[in-house]
């Protein structure tokens, strides 16, 4: 896990990165590596960033598609106009990182990571029934700290500051801002996708052992038993699929995955 976080990291000349590694059925920890750019261009561990709070931005839309199908207020071959690339909510505009994107399907909207797409959805459908969508946030264990027993691990921040202000962060939030999560909490979601709509909580051991035998056992735990229901996984799962197939990720499609 560190080798190819390390691969990854110099390639992009990125300030910091995290991996980890998640059994899918059970929520256990396989592995977490940490690296951080130090001042001569290394990369060390120097943070624990799998439990750092930052803004989580487009991995975020997951989120949005899961709670605006939970709520059935959207189906995936419905179509949302991206604009150009470009969108006016009050005072704040929206752009997309590549313009030009017009009409699309909401799979295809989410395969091309349209930031303008997802932050029209959840605004339009969320503006008068936000704590809808707060709720459904709770729902994925997204405003409480994932339990995982690391010190240092801070409750996740979303933007609850007032109903005028909200409606317009409802925009931002849409696409992965105006929200503080750890990388474990988007790990826990995207596993509940892989795991068929059941959402597990993270652990790191087996058990605690004094003088060879156990005193206290650990086991997988489920923190929520259906997130969606089992079509529309499936469904969801085809949509993020076609993110690798013909969207953001299709640089990542190869032969080992």
């Amino acid at each position: 896990a560190e080798t190819a976080l390390k691969e990854q990291l110099e390639k992009e000349d990125a300030a910091f990165g995290t991996c980890i590694v998640m059994e899918v059925k059970t929520g256990k920890i396989k592995a977490i590596a940490n690296l951080g750019k130090q001042p001569n261009g290394d990369y060390y561990e120097d943070f624990n960033y799998a439990i750092k709070r930052i803004e989580p931005g487009s991995t975020f839309k997951l989120v949005s598609l899961i709670s605006l199908l939970k709520d059935k207020k959207i189906t995936l071959d419905q179509t949302v106009n991206c604009q150009g690339g470009q969108a006016q909510f009050g005072p704040y505009r929206i752009n997309d990182s590549h313009a030009g994107l017009g009409v699309l399907s909401i799979k295809d909207a989410f395969a091309h990571s349209s930031n303008v797409a997802f932050a029209k959805l959840i605004y339009s459908n969320y503006k008068d029934d936000i704590v809808s969508y707060w709720n459904n946030l709770h729902d994925l264990h997204l405003d409480q700290v994932t339990g995982l027993g690391l010190s240092g691990e801070v409750k996740p921040k979303i933007t609850k500051d007032s109903v005028t202000k909200g409606r317009f962060c409802l925009a931002y939030m849409g696409m992965g801002y105006q929200v503080l999560i750890t990388p474990l909490h988007t790990c826990m979601v995207y596993n509940a996708i892989a795991n068929n709509g059941k959402l597990m909580k993270p652990y790191l051991v087996n058990s605690v052992q004094e003088y060879g035998k156990d005193v206290i056992n650990f086991s997988p735990e489920v923190l929520n038993e259906e997130v969606l229901d089992s079509a529309t996984i499936h469904s969801l799962k085809e949509t993020m699929n076609e993110v690798i197939e013909t969207g953001t990720g299709k640089a990542l499609k190869n032969n080992y995955y």
